[in-house]
């Protein structure tokens, strides 16, 4: 899995740059035969001037088959967007991939009741 760490230069920290990855791949690493390419883009919003939930972290990942998958967050921190986005492109790519395997929530519910049922 090929990612990209994209950030602005208020947010350019290599520790942030490190931790944004880690946590990128620890999210993704069940899919890592499915997602072929990562892109994380951090930022500031407001720049110098401050304001609540203005650092972001956007992530999209190219699931073959299925095209871009994106999530994105925003918080006070930098920290607290990355592993909020990181969250949500977790869930999104899970979803993505089970749809495209033609398996849906209610499928997979109704097959464990069946199984439980036996």
């Amino acid at each position: 899995m090929k990612l990209e760490i994209r950030a602005d230069h208020q947010v350019a920290m290599a520790f942030l740059r490190g931790y944004a990855e880690r946590r990128t791949r620890a999210a993704l690493e069940r899919f890592e035969r499915d997602v072929t390419g990562v892109a994380v883009d951090v930022g500031d919003a407001n720049g110098p001037r401050g304001g609540p939930d203005d650092k972001y972290c956007r992530i999209s990942a190219h699931v073959p088959g299925v095209g871009a998958v994106f999530a994105k967050s925003a918080a006070s921190d930098v920290d607290a967007a990355v592993d909020r986005a990181a969250e949500r492109i977790e869930r999104a790519v899970a979803r993505a991939i089970a749809r495209a395997r033609g398996r849906t929530n209610d499928t997979l519910r109704n097959t464990a009741s069946e199984r439980e049922e036996a």
